[in-house]
């Protein structure tokens, strides 16, 4: 016997909802980590996306770090199914998070202290 709702049968309503799930209930990570040292108005940093843990993002967030040239290099910011954004001028820094790119870059620029910080980088998951 076969329920139909709206035309789908039961078995793909069950597969629907499993993925859509599945979807809920994944996360992918990211991490920011930043040089302390500034060179030519700017920080060394590096960023990483689409990790499975937060410990995965935050190792290859320090790895671009440090293979971009950097030697001071820390973990700045780690996030979750959400926007982050890391912001510097030569006195202050701030970090922030967000649904969106751009509440995540407001909430750096507000978090960092001062008139003049910049984004330094920025990404979703």
């Amino acid at each position: 016997m076969t329920i139909k709702l709206n035309g789908l049968g039961l078995n793909k309503l069950l597969l629907a909802l499993c993925l859509a799930g599945l979807h809920l209930y994944s996360h992918a990570f990211g991490a920011i980590a930043a040089d302390s040292r500034w060179v030519q108005n700017t920080i060394g940093h590096g960023m990483f996306t689409g990790a499975s843990n937060p410990a995965e993002a935050s190792q290859e967030a320090m790895k671009a770090c440090t293979e971009a040239g950097n030697s001071s290099c820390k973990i700045v910011l780690q996030f979750s199914q959400k926007c982050g954004a890391f912001a510097w001028s030569r006195e202050y820094e701030g970090v922030g998070t967000g649904p969106s790119l751009a509440l995540a870059e407001q909430a750096a620029l507000q978090n960092c202290g001062n008139g003049i910080c910049k984004i330094i980088v920025s990404d979703c998951e």
